[in-house]
């Protein structure tokens, strides 16, 4: 949501800095016209100095503004400002464990080292780490954890149903972490045979005909139904693999 809500101000910025350079231009023209026809001669001796909002300063070194115009996008450009550095701010508290996790495994080359860095290449290392993580986070270990979470579920549910029925026994509970360990493998698992984005048009719908549902939901679906899914995959490596023995006399 942090990276998400970066690139949302990233291109509000982008779209206000293309409404400024056109309100700049706009600006220059007028001043042209205005000294134009304030010229007796109808001729300029020299342009207008070029015009850049957001930047002319006073004595007294607060800002100063030529039209409302350029005040307004002025203030729309610092709030912008100040909400990217929040977002900022954000994202370097939410990697921080990340970071000291990452640190148990990795030592720098040169520990005593240090060397200046630039303050726009310390916001993109971090951005580009924030993203690494939630990619590797969000691919890896939380279809892992919704498929033991959906295994869990369906161990409940069956130890419910064994109890309401008196029939609880000794090895359900080493049945039970077979289960989870199988829901934990096959949640890990699944987006290497299922697209939850769904299928084409024309394309084959799969295993779960024309439903579209994300990574997480499949995973905890098929961690909850973890018998059924490896039957489908047996039956799908059958298919595939198995071949026809000619007959005899052929």
């Amino acid at each position: 949501m942090i990276l998400a809500h970066l690139d949302a101000v990233r291109t509000r910025t982008a779209t206000l800095q293309t409404e400024i350079s056109t309100a700049e231009l706009k600006y220059t023209a007028d001043e042209r016209a205005r000294l134009m026809a304030g010229d007796a001669t109808g001729r300029m001796a020299r342009d207008p100095e070029p015009v850049r909002f957001c930047s002319l300063r006073g004595p007294d070194r607060l800002p100063r503004y030529r039209t409302t115009e350029e005040y307004q996008m002025c203030a729309r450009a610092d709030a912008l400002r100040e909400e990217r550095r929040a977002v900022r701010m954000n994202l370097r508290e939410w990697l921080a464990p990340w970071r000291t996790f990452y640190g148990l495994f990795y030592q720098p080359l040169h520990p005593n080292r240090q060397e200046p860095e630039d303050a726009n290449v310390r916001r993109r290392g971090t951005e580009e780490m924030a993203r690494i993580v939630t990619l590797v986070v969000g691919t890896s270990f939380l279809p892992l954890a919704y498929g033991v979470l959906g295994a869990g579920a369906a161990v409940v549910r069956r130890l419910w149903e064994r109890m309401r029925e008196s029939l609880l026994s000794p090895r359900d509970s080493t049945l039970a972490l077979l289960q989870l360990a199988l829901g934990g493998t096959i949640g890990a698992c699944i987006g290497l045979f299922i697209n939850p984005s769904g299928a084409a048009p024309g394309e084959d719908h799969g295993l779960l005909d024309a439903w579209a549902l994300s990574g997480s939901a499949l995973s905890f679906i098929a961690g909850f139904g973890v018998e059924g899914v490896f039957r489908a995959l047996e039956n799908f490596v059958r298919r595939v693999f198995s071949s026809a023995e000619p007959k005899r006399g052929e």
